[in-house]
């Protein structure tokens, strides 16, 4: 018995166009989507002191007032290309062996100036009385707010002093006259003098997040360096040298 031919070439006709789907999709690989262009940030600009909500800035003048601290408020206060908020100029505070002035009357951001009154009232004054059974007079700071990079180093980050939270301590003058100046270890301090700077350097950690000195650069010889910058993500990192 012979096949019909015609019946045979519309099975051959039929069954290629029910296999000619697949047939394409097996030699037609899919292509994978094309990868979007790279997305660059924009650059972020240098970070600069947020200014305080009013009520922050008016907290922490009272907060000045309970401390007992003597200060002219000084505003925004701009120098050069800087320019910073609620600052304020710091005259004195009283402490529970005395009043102790600041002769230089630093311009400093009012938290900054908080945490450094404190630091003298909490600290300082009662060092000083404990070792040299005098009261402390005077504390000199230099200018605290200065529009200057770190070191006055043109190639450098801007420094604390730039947004008025950094002062550099120079000097302790007790009631009776003596000056304790921050230098090297020379040999030639007595115990107490040690005892006091030493005691000053260790404690001031609690209280800023950078302490540096003599020993830490040539830069810092002969002060104390005290500010409250963020190191890393947190302020729980602190660089006391």
């Amino acid at each position: 018995m012979r096949a019909d031919p015609m019946r045979l070439l519309r099975m051959v006709s039929w069954t290629s166009m029910m296999l000619l789907p697949f047939i394409a999709s097996a030699q037609i690989a899919p292509q994978p989507l094309p990868r979007p262009d790279a997305v660059r940030p924009d650059p972020v600009p240098p970070a600069s002191p947020a200014a305080p909500l009013p009520d922050e800035a008016a907290d922490c003048l009272a907060r000045l007032k309970r401390q007992k601290v003597r200060f002219n408020v000084t505003g925004r206060s701009e120098r050069g290309s800087c320019s910073v908020d609620n600052t304020v100029e710091i005259e004195a505070v009283d402490t529970p062996f005395g009043l102790v002035s600041f002769p230089d009357k630093p311009v400093l951001a009012c938290d900054f100036a908080a945490t450094l009154t404190s630091f003298v009232q909490d600290i300082a004054a009662p060092l000083a009385r404990a070792r040299f059974s005098a009261p402390l007079s005077h504390v000199a700071t230099g200018p605290g707010y200065v529009c200057r990079n770190r070191n006055n180093q043109s190639d450098t980050k801007p420094s604390e002093h730039a947004r008025a939270a950094a002062a550099d301590v120079t000097m302790f003058t007790l009631g009776d006259g003596r000056q304790i100046a921050v230098h090297p270890d020379d040999g030639k301090d007595d115990a107490a003098t040690l005892a006091f700077i030493r005691g000053l350097r260790h404690a001031a950690c609690g209280y800023f997040t950078t302490v540096l000195g003599p020993g830490s650069n040539a830069e810092h010889g002969n002060h104390f360096h005290f500010d409250t910058a963020l190191h890393g993500r947190t302020a729980n990192y602190r660089i006391c040298e």
